[in-house]
């Protein structure tokens, strides 16, 4: 019966660094270090009594200064877009502090006061009721406001729930039930309304978050001074067309 002779391995713990083992593969494109290489290697072991022919020296060197211009060129080009994220991080920041109004369907209740409910009707409506449901999704309260007209509607809200308590500090959202003149419910654009309040970036996009909620900048329709009267923002006008200009 045959005998493996062969000595074990032993002591494969003591090996600290397994990628070390690994061979180095070998790059998919020469750049200008590996073409320059290779023509030096090319002269210096070319036949001397058939030397290279002056104008294959000429077309290699005339591709080594084109190889070193894109790479030259691709360098600054990465050094550009690695300025133009850094302009528009800092452009992003800027917007911090800033009141903003999205599409959305969040309120922000604090010490008892509340942002006003924004939201938009495609046409005037005999009824119109406002639902509003707590963080976990829980009815709170209903607001019958009756008839509103056509465009961008503001309705306060006073942050009591419907057994008139008043409610915690935090974001609620709401539904808005219209009903045209068919009877039947219409579609209505829901506004959110708050501050900004931090940024940050996402693989070169900027995210604004406003309401714990994060938003992108052509998400934001309008952006406003923040309110310094210490009150809760309210920049709707009710029952009128949308006529502010967006600032994005």
């Amino acid at each position: 019966m045959p005998m493996n002779t062969s000595a074990p391995v032993r002591n494969i713990g003591n090996i600290d660094d397994w990628s070390t083992m690994k061979p180095e593969l070998p790059k998919k494109e020469m750049d200008k270090d590996a073409f320059l290489h290779l023509m030096i290697t090319q002269l210096r072991n070319q036949d001397p009594t058939n030397p290279q022919d002056n104008s294959q020296m000429i077309a290699q060197t005339a591709q080594f200064s084109q190889l070193e211009q894109l790479t030259n060129m691709t360098a600054a080009v990465d050094r550009l877009v690695a300025m133009q994220q850094q302009t528009m991080n800092f452009n992003a920041a800027a917007y911090i502090g800033l009141e903003a109004r999205a599409l959305g369907n969040t309120v922000q209740a604090y010490q008892g006061m509340t942002q006003n409910i924004e939201f938009k009707l495609p046409e005037a409506s005999d009824e119109v009721q406002i639902m509003i449901y707590n963080s976990q999704g829980s009815f709170i309260d209903r607001l019958d406001v009756g008839a509103l007209g056509k465009g961008l509607n503001s309705i306060a809200w006073d942050a009591y729930d419907s057994s008139g308590q008043v409610l915690p500090d935090g974001h609620y959202t709401y539904r808005v039930v219209a009903f045209g003149d068919d009877g039947n419910p219409m579609e209505v654009e829901n506004y959110t309304y708050g501050l900004i309040t931090a940024v940050r970036n996402e693989g070169g996009v900027s995210l604004f978050m406003m309401n714990n909620e994060e938003f992108l900048l052509e998400e934001l329709e309008s952006f406003y001074m923040p309110n310094i009267s210490g009150g809760m923002p309210d920049p709707g006008s009710g029952g009128e067309e949308d006529t502010e200009s967006d600032m994005t």
